[in-house]
């Protein structure tokens, strides 16, 4: 039977309606995981309206059927292109196309009413697909990235078949010059060709959607691979917890480094068996935190270590659900020496607050320039009557009564900065909270950090009693002045009276003189201090050194044993802290895990294994066939887990099975040595190859054949680092068999 052109355009509308239909289907389902899926879909709108439009022709315009068709079945085919190489990650200038594009329009429209020639046609609308499928063959088969190659072959080809049909379009319409006007009877090629988009429509359906699927899956692996280093690399300690029964199933090197407990000693113990909560009513308490809430975050708890000694950790948590089984996931970061700092920082403090409070005159510290208080000590709290919370955070100038005060003040502290003086002495007036205005005596010091002043230390003396003993002197002298005078006028007169005069002045003298002793005392006494105070205050670890240090030579007798040591330790905690961060910055570098290759005979490796088999059951029916001589250069104590796996696994999936036969040995593929475990068990479908290494998958029923689901996981990351690859093939009812290879290393067959 003759397939007529009318017949097979209705087809192809209708392919292209039903591949609308798929590819909305697809775009509703992963909307949320691809951006742009809805262009995708766009273009098989215009394909679709396109084909509509041209099985209308003769009921349609020829605006609409001829150039309106050719222009949306051609735009369709760039936006095609361009999404494509979005998808790659690719950029490119599309100038070029969308020039090509319109160039093909007008002469889509100039063969159409200006010149009809449907040859023309035919052979315009074909040039412009080749252009544009060529390049996004080109980009699917040779300019995408290798690892994205294997996802883009399918739509490749495609693309590279659709490029194929429309040259041969043009050869017809170059070497058949008898095409008819009608489109419809336009021949045998077109009517091909159009069966050839129809199948390469469908084609195109299916290999996008395969496409965006191997995408996805990419993604997955890539997404695994990279949570998984950060499992295994933190420095922090993390492991999986059934949430059941406390049972530890995964945990990372920074686990066992923490808890002293090493690899087996861990994985399928209980966290009570292994007593690592040094309070039970704390775990008791977390885990009802987290079945509660679903996490927990940023607690700090006391951990036991294998050692018997504790850490003090600050632990997170997170319920995770794989299989419908809910486990727990957490992370726990050391902070013991964090927290042993602490402690020793807050006794330096707490050593200084005390002796900032034992001082008589009010001591303040703030920031400068703007002059802000940040402390004050008791003396300071009851000379002005404000509250320590009335004070920090505020500017000095609540101290003065006026504003010309506190100006004077920072002048006399810019100029003692800029001839860069340590300390300024000078006497103010200054207010308490009731609005009592007295003198002081006001001594500064200054502090730098890289070079440049942003703290000061002020030492406030109320001398009110000092003013009121000079004002009596001077009222003293101002009465002997006076009485002076009076006796004179009398001396002629009264010769005893000056005498007794005389004895004033001189007892006068005398208390001057005592007074003036007095005030210079006071005066160097107070210079001294301010002096050492802010000397000390200046540098915080100094000082703790200094006073620990005086304490132990000028009080060493009156001091016990435990007392010294304690001195002695605040003494060194300026340098042990440096050492301290030191230590936790190295500590948490320390990331390697031990991992030692060597070269060793992994035949006899596994005849050991075999052997051990044999003494737990020994029921003699299993065949071992084992190649010998396999020698690997690796890790041999991991190498013994892998081996153990996999012949455990043979061993158990071949055991039901008449005559059980295991079959150990290599061969080289590529320059590699591939290493191989075969057996002649159940074996799987092949459908579900990509699940067998995942944790916790398993192919078959527990209570047919007995495992936990983690070895080949296990396997897996054995091999992964030693930079080699696992990968398995099996037949059900015909068994399995299992190529591994191990990367950098040399395996050799004596």
């Amino acid at each position: 039977m003759t397939l007529d052109m009318r017949t097979v355009t209705t087809s192809l509308v209708i392919t292209a309606v039903i591949c609308v239909v798929l590819m909305a289907s697809f775009w509703w389902q992963n909307r949320k995981r691809f951006e742009g899926l809805h262009l995708w879909l766009l273009v098989f709108l215009l394909h679709a309206l396109g084909m509509i439009l041209i099985a209308l022709r003769g009921s349609v315009s020829d605006w609409a059927s001829v150039v309106l068709a050719s222009i949306l079945l051609l735009a369709g085919t760039l936006l095609m292109y361009i999404l494509f190489l979005k998808f790659i990650g690719e950029k490119k200038r599309q100038l070029p196309n969308y020039i090509i594009l319109i160039l093909l329009s007008l002469v889509q429209v100039y063969f159409t009413f200006i010149q009809p020639n449907l040859s023309a046609r035919i052979f315009n609308f074909s040039a412009g697909v080749l252009i544009f499928t060529s390049q996004a063959a080109w980009s699917a088969l040779y300019r995408v990235r290798s690892d994205l190659r294997p996802l883009t072959l399918g739509i490749g080809l495609v693309f590279s078949l659709e490029c194929l049909i429309s040259i041969v379009r043009m050869i017809d319409c170059l070497i058949n010059t008898l095409h008819p006007t009608d489109f419809f009877q336009s021949g045998s090629v077109n009517v091909l060709s159009f069966i050839g988009y129809q199948t390469l429509l469908i084609l195109l359906a299916y290999s996008l959607t395969l496409m965006f699927n191997k995408r996805l899956l990419w993604n997955i692996e890539k997404q695994e691979e990279k949570f998984s280093k950060i499992f295994y690399l933190s420095p922090n300690a993390i492991n999986l917890t059934r949430l059941s029964d406390g049972v530890i199933l995964e945990a990372n090197e920074s686990f066992y480094r923490a808890s002293g407990y090493s690899r087996e000693e861990t994985l399928g113990k209980k966290t009570t068996d292994l007593h690592l909560w040094a309070r039970e009513e704390e775990r008791l308490q977390f885990v009802r935190d987290l079945a509660r809430n679903g996490s927990v975050h940023s607690r700090e708890f006391l951990f036991r270590i294998k050692t018997g000694g504790t850490l003090t950790g600050l632990f997170s948590a997170g319920i995770i659900e794989i299989d419908r089984v809910k486990y727990a996931l957490t992370i726990l970061t050391d902070i013991s020496d964090r927290k042993k700092m602490e402690e020793e920082l807050k006794a330096g403090r707490d050593y200084l607050e005390k002796m900032n409070n034992t001082l008589a005159d009010a001591l303040f510290v703030g920031k400068y320039p703007e002059q802000e208080f940040e402390y004050l000590n008791d003396a300071a709290v009851r000379l002005f009557g404000y509250s320590r919370q009335e004070i920090v955070g505020k500017s000095s100038l609540l101290l003065f009564p006026d504003e010309k005060g506190y100006h004077h003040s920072g002048a006399i502290f810019e100029e003692t900065i800029a001839h860069q003086k340590s300390i300024v002495r000078f006497e103010t007036t200054l207010k308490k909270k009731n609005g009592e205005i007295f003198p002081a005596l006001l001594s500064a010091a200054f502090l730098e950090e890289k070079g440049a002043v942003v703290r000061f230390i002020i030492i406030v003396r109320d001398i009110s009693e000092q003013k009121q003993n000079i004002e009596e002197i001077h009222k003293l002298n101002e009465k002997l002045e006076s009485r002076v005078a009076e006796r004179t006028e009398a001396l002629s007169d009264m010769q005893m009276a000056l005498l007794n005069l005389v004895d004033d002045l001189n007892e006068s003298s005398r208390e001057i003189s005592s007074a003036n002793k007095y005030l210079e005392e006071v005066n160097r006494e107070l210079a001294a201090f301010s002096y050492s105070v802010s000397h000390d205050l200046r540098a915080p670890l100094r000082a703790i050194d200094g006073f620990s240090n005086a304490l132990l030579e000028d009080y060493s007798d009156r001091l016990d044993a435990e007392g010294k040591i304690y001195l002695e330790k605040i003494q060194h905690a300026a340098q042990r802290m440096n050492l301290l961060i030191d230590d936790l910055l190295a500590l948490s570098r320390v990331m390697k895990a031990d991992f030692y290759r060597q070269n060793f005979d992994i035949s006899e490796m596994v005849r050991e294994i075999a052997a051990d088999f044999q003494q737990q059951s020994p029921s003699g029916k299993l065949e071992l066939v084992i190649q010998d001589g396999v020698t690997v250069n690796a890790d041999q104590r991991m190498m013994r887990i892998v081996m153990t796996n996999l012949l455990d696994n043979a061993r158990k999936f071949a055991g039901k099975q008449e005559r059980p036969r295991v079959e150990f040995g290599s061969f080289v593929q590529n320059g590699d040595t591939v290493l191989f475990v075969r057996d002649n068990g159940v074996g799987f479908n092949m459908a579900y190859v990509h699940k067998i290494f995942e944790p916790f998958e398993r192919l078959h029923r527990a209570d047919a054949f007995p495992g936990t689901g983690v070895g080949l996981a296990t396997v897996q990351r054995v091999i992964q680092r030693h930079n080699g690859r696992i990968w398995a093939e099996a037949e059900e009812g015909k068994g399995a068999v299992f190529y591994f290879t191990l990367g950098d290393s040399k395996c050799q067959n004596r």
